[in-house]
């Protein structure tokens, strides 16, 4: 807890509180999202939160359109009928089989928030396609949650834990500094281009270790295989795992896993699972951390192309092209390198509000 002059006194371990289930229709109203078709909406700002486990849930962001199925909610928390849940303090749109959550009664903030988020994934059995969980089946199931000396859900103790956890974040953690920028062009003000993937890089296949066979979580090493998030990361090895696999790096490359085609750029050293592709940039200047960001997100814009029907293998990727900003004809490499800065600001900006 706080006092009135901002003094903060030592709290309760999880462990020392008492939890109790509390079934979530007592405790939680609840919204429904709605289907909308996705060509239907329009490139916009506001958050439309999909069935993802990934970026807070949001599948993509549009403007406000005029249709009976969508809906605004914020201060809320989301829950998808695959188990994700996220905390939203901001104006966002449902899709169809995303439950929204609020107190009854009292109100959510990030703190709270962040930590019913935690209890909820935790404490509710993880569903699947064959076992969704619908709007009726959230309202009763349980969720374990510390309670106060009447019996209740200890809110006071929920917040208060969760603010002191961001408090001891912020003092072990250094927000990086921003980034000086000296290209404030949009994507809209530089010229395009088609560029053969295979005229920047050289694109070969990972060796193949599989995951089944080894002790991937006493490691040091990433091991890389066809994950599509974590930067593909799927464990730890040990560098004496065996040499011969082993991927020694001295410049960034980019992973992609055959049926995900989900490029990552790696900067360490890495094993790699079966299936995965390495493209090694052929000349010095694409050897820029932000600049294989930028041409990251350009190969993930034909990502649809592909599926485990059809695989990004390496044979294809050698023949897939992608846009590309350029100047004087030749790929501008330091406009991507200052975009992806001017996007990585963002971040640390939300970052050090969250931290305040």
């Amino acid at each position: 807890m706080y006092t009135e002059e901002g003094i903060y006194l030592k709290m309760k371990k999880l462990s020392d509180k008492v939890w109790e289930a509390f079934v979530i229709g007592d405790i939680f109203e609840m919204m429904t999202g709605a289907s909308i078709s996705r060509n239907e909406f329009d490139s916009g700002n506001m958050p439309r939160v999909t069935a993802s486990d990934n970026y807070n849930g949001i599948g993509l962001f549009t403007n406000k359109i005029k249709h009976k199925n969508f809906r605004v909610n914020d201060n809320f928390i989301s829950y998808s009928f695959l188990g994700s849940a996220f905390y939203h303090e901001y104006n966002v749109s449902l899709d169809m089989k995303i439950h929204g959550l609020k107190i009854k009664g009292k109100n959510l903030n990030k703190y709270l928030g962040q930590f019913l988020v935690t209890c909820l994934r935790h404490t509710i059995f993880t569903p699947s396609y064959g076992n969704q969980i619908s709007s009726k089946d959230l309202l009763t199931k349980k969720v374990l949650l510390p309670i106060s000396e009447l019996g209740d859900p200890d809110w006071d103790f929920m917040e208060d834990y969760t603010r002191n956890k961001l408090r001891e974040i912020r003092k072990a953690y250094k927000i990086p500094q921003i980034h000086q920028i000296i290209d404030e062009r949009g994507l809209h003000e530089v010229e395009w281009t088609t560029i053969p993937l295979n005229t920047l890089f050289d694109v070969s296949i990972g060796n193949n270790i599989d995951g089944n066979k080894i002790d991937k979580y006493t490691g040091i090493i990433p091991y890389i295989t066809r994950k599509e998030s974590n930067n593909g990361i799927d464990g730890f090895l040990n560098k004496s795992f065996d040499e011969k696999y082993y991927s020694e790096i001295d410049k960034f490359v980019i992973t992609i896993g055959n049926e995900t085609a989900k490029p990552f750029v790696q900067r360490y050293d890495f094993y790699t699972g079966t299936k995965v592709n390495i493209l090694t940039p052929k000349e010095d200047k694409i050897n820029n951390f932000y600049a294989m960001q930028f041409i990251c997100e350009m190969i993930e814009k034909q990502k649809n192309r592909f599926s485990y029907s059809f695989s990004a293998n390496s044979t294809r990727l050698k023949l897939q092209n992608i846009k590309l900003p350029i100047k004087d004809g030749q790929p501008d490499f330091e406009f991507m390198e200052q975009y992806m800065k001017r996007m990585e600001n963002n971040v640390l900006e939300k970052a050090k509000k969250m931290f305040e």
